[in-house]
């Protein structure tokens, strides 16, 4: 895919050696990617169609465990769950993947909801401020030279938790995916 949420985690389940390590993805457009391009066990907060907790659940994992945790999540349910990095003992070995492109993009897939700027969430927030004020390190991404350079280093990061915030297109995501799903239907129509 073109750069967009579906590229950035498509490259991180490349990389990722999930023998050592532990993956969560939150709710919503998160989710969906995993059932895409994880092909390992993959934890997630389902809940009831909500976005909440996703942060939490993956903060608490990360200080019960050794081994790296990676939680991959869109805006809306990261700055819902933002107080989970007021952890004065936040565990070194949790790992964000913050999807940013703005807005709460499952809401354009579901028919009703898409031309509804209400539904869909729009902000122009970072997680900067954030992971600054509760000592976690912070790499950001805008294109796809910068995700290639900094995938490596948010695998690899030891020295405390990161977070990596990649920002996207909205419309972009969105064309993605349905380029994704397009393709797939002609090829289960060909077979």
């Amino acid at each position: 895919p073109a750069y967009s949420e579906m590229q950035a985690v498509k490259l991180l389940e490349q990389h990722l050696c999930t023998e050592s390590c532990f993956v969560h993805y939150a709710n919503s457009s998160a989710i969906r990617l995993a059932n895409i391009f994880a092909s390992h066990f993959v934890r997630c907060n389902r809940g009831i169609n909500g976005i909440e907790g996703s942060v939490s659940t993956a903060v608490g994992f990360a200080m019960a465990v050794e081994e790296p945790v990676f939680l991959i999540t869109g805006d809306l349910s990261f700055f819902y769950d933002q107080n989970a990095l007021w952890n004065e003992n936040m565990p070194k070995n949790l790992h964000i993947m913050l999807l940013n492109n703005g807005e709460g993009g499952i809401f354009k897939q579901v028919k009703g909801f898409g031309q509804n700027d209400m539904a869909v969430g729009k902000h122009i927030t970072s997680a900067e401020g954030i992971c600054h004020q509760n000592n976690v390190d912070f790499l950001s991404v805008h294109n796809e030279t910068e995700l290639q350079d900094s995938i490596k280093r948010f695998l690899n990061h030891e020295v405390s938790a990161v977070l990596m915030e990649v920002f996207t297109n909205a419309n972009t995501d969105i064309a993605e995916l349905k380029r994704y799903y397009s393709e797939f239907k002609n090829l289960k129509k060909i077979n």
